[in-house]
């Protein structure tokens, strides 16, 4: 545990350090950032992307139909981060929501997600696969960053199935 706590906020320092450098540049629909960390069979998960990809829109949600679209797509990111993020079956892996929360700056909004992840066993060995758009369409893009134990890996996920084996 102490390696992931040590090492989990250098991961997401690097994940919000990409996602401020988008924002003072261009802001990309469609684009996100994923950072997972693992020691052992406990892991974290942070998610960064702009609120377009998962709600549809940016703007602060102030009607009835707007507020619903932010809290059902929400729940859908909660429910379906397992989904999204595939571990091997075997590992028996449980997803916990830390936070998801929505961040607006001017005319841009990110939304923000975090999961602690624990499984049976270490993923070491085994393969972890990504289907971000199966989920939510617009999530075309996706920079992700692992790290566990010895292996640092990094994958540019532009459609469903794409993965790595974790060694």
């Amino acid at each position: 545990m102490k390696f992931i706590s040590f090492l989990f906020p250098i991961l997401v320092a690097v994940t919000v350090e990409a996602g401020e450098h988008r924002e003072q540049g261009k802001h990309e629909h469609g684009h996100g950032q994923v950072a997972i960390a693992f020691e052992g069979g406990h892991g974290m998960i942070s998610l960064d992307t702009p609120a377009e990809s998962i709600l549809g829109f940016e703007h602060q949600a102030k009607s009835e139909k707007d507020k619903k679209a932010e809290t059902d797509a929400f729940s859908k990111l909660e429910k379906s981060i397992g989904e999204m993020i595939v571990f091997a079956p075997a590992l028996k892996c449980q997803f916990l929501k830390d936070k998801i929360e929505r961040k607006i700056q001017g005319n841009h909004s990110d939304i923000e997600a975090s999961f602690h992840v624990q499984c049976e066993k270490s993923p070491m060995g085994t393969p972890i696969s990504f289907s971000f758009q199966k989920v939510f369409p617009k999530l075309r893009d996706v920079k992700v960053q692992f790290i566990a134990e010895k292996v640092q890996k990094s994958l540019d996920v532009k459609k469903d199935g794409m993965g790595f084996e974790i060694k």
